[in-house]
């Protein structure tokens, strides 16, 4: 035999079985149908739960395994093979695993199936980044930093914040600082109000998964502290009509942290002693008619609250002056009369006397 065929027919023999070896070991572009089935499609596994999925081919083949990093197993001729593990506790698994079949019809065929390891937070904590022991001032921005310890997937992770027990319309603005394996910090700015003066504030960690339960949320501790505000007027009196010897009693209340002190004035004067937020005259007379003034005010500033005052001085009783010229006609009158009938009785003596003497001469 001429030894350059011989040489020929033995190096087509290895080609021969160095693509099958390929074929067997590679996967194929044309598996189509004959690729396995992997049941479920995903996984979505807490950290330290139990994990399987089943791999199977209604085809003939020569080999069906599963690549795992934990798991990993084959069997030859058959159609069907279950992987599973009593805890998912290697990170390395979250690359998902791979069932292949082998067979002279399609090759070496693979299905991947994803898996999604998710860790519910160790701890999560809310800091205020101000000193502590300081009070907020209203008006100036501060920021909350929300720290979650041990998530994962750090990609599927939201912070939602709260007020009480309301969420704040806040977590658009939530910004991720620092990302570790084992650690995110998240902040997020508020604008220090009155309304958050001994307020209870928290964050909770949320994961976005898609399961069939939802996730619950991981709540923080809960933090308050102290706003300094200026002060505002709760209640005050409008303006004030009264009369001559009334009761006058104005009142005004504000609020403020610190608490605030008063002071009452009138006509722009400070009224000595007058601190309280009610300022009471038994007797009013024209002298109170005016313009009062109560100043709230405290460290953070102050407010000004005005009260118009009217007095209408009482009006002059004149029952005893009527009462008196009535009498005092009266007794004029009762004098005309007496003296007309004085006048008149004397005059008729006279007439009487004069006849009487005419009489007598005769």
């Amino acid at each position: 035999m001429d030894p350059t065929l011989d040489f020929i027919n033995s190096q087509r023999v290895h080609w021969t079985i160095l693509l099958f070896l390929l074929n067997l070991l590679l996967p194929s572009e044309g598996c189509g149908v004959g690729r396995p089935r992997v049941n479920p499609t995903s996984l979505l596994v807490r950290y330290g739960d139990p994990a399987s999925a089943t791999c199977s081919t209604p085809f003939h083949v020569d080999l069906i395994g599963w690549e795992a990093a934990v798991g990993a197993k084959e069997e030859p001729q058959t159609q069907q093979l279950v992987w599973g593990v009593t805890s998912v506790s290697d990170w390395s698994l979250g690359d998902g695993v791979t069932c292949f079949t082998s067979s002279e019809e399609h090759g070496r065929c693979e299905t991947h199936l994803p898996i999604t390891i998710y860790k519910i937070p160790n701890r999560v904590t809310i800091s205020l980044l101000y000193p502590p022991e300081a009070a907020l001032i209203e008006g100036r921005i501060y920021t909350l930093d929300c720290e979650i310890q041990n998530v994962v997937p750090l990609s599927s992770l939201s912070i939602r914040w709260f007020k009480g027990d309301e969420e704040l319309d806040i977590s658009q603005k939530s910004r991720f600082l620092k990302r570790t394996l084992d650690k995110a910090n998240v902040r997020t700015d508020i604008n220090a109000s009155r309304e958050d003066h001994e307020a209870s504030y928290s964050c909770a960690a949320h994961l976005d998964l898609n399961t069939t339960e939802p996730i619950p949320d991981t709540r923080s501790n809960s933090i308050q502290w102290k706003v300094l505000f200026k002060p505002r007027v709760l209640n005050a009196s409008g303006d004030v009509f009264l009369r001559a010897k009334d009761k006058m009693e104005l009142t005004c209340l504000g609020e403020a942290n610190p608490m605030p002190s008063y002071q009452w004035r009138h006509q722009g004067v400070a009224l000595a002693g007058e601190n309280e937020t009610t300022l009471v005259i038994e007797s009013v007379n024209g002298s109170h008619d005016g313009l009062y003034e109560c100043l709230i005010r405290n460290t953070e500033g102050d407010v000004t609250v005005s009260i118009r005052v009217s007095v209408k001085d009482e009006p002059v009783d004149s029952s005893p002056l009527i009462g008196a010229l009535v009498a005092a006609a009266v007794l004029m009158a009762l004098g005309a009369a007496g003296i007309t009938y004085w006048l008149y009785h004397k005059n008729t003596k006279t007439d009487r006397y004069h006849v009487r003497q005419r009489t007598t001469k005769r």
